[in-house]
């Protein structure tokens, strides 16, 4: 498959973000990144629904809110993945300072980007110098996909052109709750 460039402007393409959080007040992170995304990057911005999650990879930290958003962007992947690096750090993310997939105040993973697939530099350049859309991780994860399907139930995976929501089915557990879930189970005494 052919990738594309991360330092094109393609024109207006429709953009998925996941937002995630389980450090300080981590419904309003969600919220507050949104809101700037909404009036800063992305045009017509829609949010998913926000969803209690499990930790995955670093298991003893707090559940995380997870969300996801979808918009319009006009400029280069690096241009979204600067814009949305400036929104974590108006909000105090540190990414020196945090353990590698442990506790955050905010995170904004680029999941899709126009149905293009960009693989473009290291990890080991550093951040801002390296990008993969989509994200790498993104069919492992329902705490993405649940929020990305929630949005668009059609998207299709454009490396494999297999819907998301297939890719979901396949996997199992990974702990996702909406709201209404947890208070339901908490209103009734039974244990998650």
């Amino acid at each position: 498959m052919e990738t594309a460039s991360p330092d094109k402007n393609y024109g207006p393409v429709e953009v998925f973000l996941g937002l995630g959080a389980n450090i300080g007040d981590s419904v309003s992170n969600i919220l507050t990144a949104f809101e700037r995304i909404k009036t800063g990057v992305l045009s017509n911005a829609e949010l998913s629904s926000l969803y209690i999650t499990e930790p995955q990879d670093v298991e003893k930290q707090p559940d995380f809110i997870n969300a996801a958003c979808r918009g319009v962007f006009s400029g280069t992947a690096f241009e979204l993945h600067s814009g949305i690096s400036k929104i974590e750090a108006g909000l105090g993310r540190n990414r020196s300072n945090e353990q590698r997939r442990g506790p955050r105040l905010i995170d904004i993973d680029i999941l899709y980007f126009g149905g293009m697939i960009i693989n473009s530099g290291n990890e080991a350049d550093g951040e801002g110098n390296w990008l993969r859309i989509p994200h790498e991780r993104l069919k492992n994860r329902r705490f993405a996909l649940v929020p990305l399907i929630e949005l668009s139930p059609r998207l299709t995976d454009p490396q494999s052109g297999v819907l998301y929501s297939t890719i979901n089915e396949e996997l199992s557990g990974q702990g996702i709750y909406t709201f209404d879930t947890v208070r339901y189970i908490k209103s009734h005494g039974a244990e998650s």
